[in-house]
């Protein structure tokens, strides 16, 4: 720092240490800049990192078939209107439950058609 950056810099230091009704000691300020410092050589680092493009942005994931199964019976809930009653753990149990029928019907459906596929294979 120059002389004239030095003296704004103590001047405003002598300004707030005047208007304190309790004037910390040297060993208080001290570690108080410290601590000050330390906070702004790491908030510098890290917008030097995001500006550098250390850091990638994160995309948003595409939804699974879970949650859009969820969004779409939610909403085929809400329309139904006599599910009302029902707290929201509950509606979530319920789609859960759908989820689970309809997710076994298709493994079902896979080990049928597997089935069949293999035994027309083995006529032949």
């Amino acid at each position: 720092m120059d002389n004239d950056n030095d003296q704004k810099l103590l001047d405003r230091i002598a300004k707030l240490m005047d208007e304190q009704t309790i004037v910390p000691s040297k060993k208080e300020l001290a570690a108080a800049c410290n601590k000050y410092y330390a906070g702004q050589k790491k908030n510098k680092k890290n917008v030097a990192d995001n500006a550098a493009g250390d850091e990638p942005v994160k995309k948003k994931r595409q939804p699974s078939a879970y949650n859009i199964f969820m969004k779409e019976q939610m909403l085929i809930l809400k329309e139904c209107g006599e599910t009302q009653q029902m707290t929201a753990n509950a509606k979530m149990q319920y789609i859960a439950d759908l989820w689970k029928r309809q997710k076994a019907l298709k493994d079902d459906e896979d080990v049928d058609a597997d089935y069949y596929s293999s035994s027309s294979d083995s006529d032949a």
